[in-house]
């Protein structure tokens, strides 16, 4: 099981502003009731995973995602589409409480889902991401790669009143490759 981190790779200001954004899809309703600890329809953990048909993120959204695409050398795979947020991506605010229960993310073909993740916004305490069973160490703005179809994955309950705000990003990719580092970032 490969887990790629790359620390600090988003900037506090490109954080700040996906937060911003995630916060904003809570207000205008694009991030919305989303599956947590009180199964689906939970009002502790929000996503736009369900609610952007018709709608598009704000333009840092896709900056972010080329910024990623072009790191990880996955401009050429299919993006993880099909009630997945928009443009292969997706946001989730998990609040006090809650917490992210353990699964895989679902396949789209016979390719792997890997997830490119950033946390934005960390919680106070809580909200620690595992997978595979083993804890993840990751700060604010650290890029976390992983085959999230593949591997089961969950994150602990939340704590204190800052609520942990995650961006996911990615793509479809072989498994074997993604395994083996057949895919590997562009400058690590």
């Amino acid at each position: 099981m490969r887990i790629f981190i790359k620390q600090n790779f988003f900037s506090a200001k490109e954080c700040a502003n996906l937060s911003a954004a995630t916060l904003a899809g809570v207000s205008e309703g694009w991030v919305s009731t989303g599956i947590g600890s009180g199964g689906l329809g939970s009002t502790g953990r929000k996503t736009s995973r369900l609610y952007m048909k018709g709608k598009s993120y704000p333009a840092v959204v896709g900056q972010c995602m080329n910024k990623i695409l072009t790191f990880m050398g996955l401009t050429d795979n299919p993006l993880i589409l099909g009630g997945h947020g928009a443009d292969g991506a997706v946001t989730s605010i998990t609040y006090k409480g809650d917490d992210v229960y353990l699964h895989r993310d679902p396949r789209l073909s016979e390719l792997s889902i890997l997830r490119c993740n950033v946390v934005t916004q960390a919680s106070e305490s809580g909200g620690k991401l595992y997978v595979g069973g083993s804890h993840v160490d990751l700060n604010v703005g650290d890029l976390h790669c992983y085959l999230a179809s593949d591997y089961p994955h969950n994150v602990t309950p939340v704590t204190g009143d800052t609520p942990r705000i995650l961006w996911m990003f990615g793509a479809q990719v072989e498994k074997n490759a993604w395994e083996s580092n057949q895919i590997m970032p562009e400058a690590s």
